[in-house]
Order: C-alpha cells, then sequence, then structure tokens
C-alpha cells in the first residue's frame, strides 16, 4: 500500500480486511490511518487558526 491513502483505500478498510492483514501489513495500515489523521488534524487546525486571524506575524495561515 501507498503511503498516501485514497479515498478507494478507506472505503475497503472494514473490519474484515483489518483482520485479514499479517502483523507487519497491519502495523503499516496503521501508522498510515494515523498520519492522515494527524493530516487532518493539522489541516482542521490551520483552517481554525485562519478563521480566528491567527497567524505569523504580518502573514496569516491559511
Amino acid at each position: 500500500m501507498n503511503s498516501k491513502l485514497t479515498k478507494e483505500d478507506l472505503s475497503q478498510m472494514d473490519r474484515q480486511y483489518f483482520q485479514t492483514l499479517e502483523n507487519e501489513n497491519l502495523v503499516e495500515v496503521a501508522c498510515n490511518l494515523r498520519n492522515f489523521a494527524a493530516g487532518l488534524l493539522f489541516i482542521a487546525q490551520t483552517i481554525s487558526m485562519a478563521r480566528k486571524g491567527i497567524g505569523c506575524g504580518s502573514f496569516v495561515i491559511i
């Protein structure tokens, strides 16, 4: 699996999918999902800060 998750990747990840993975692959998928979630959190925080007008110096983070 690529390090970048696609919509198709996510749509195929159900309980049965995870149960069929061997430990090494399960760890890789779990790490990819963690990175995906961290990226979404960063984007959400950046958007929230931009809406509040919080930036770095004279630049607003968007």
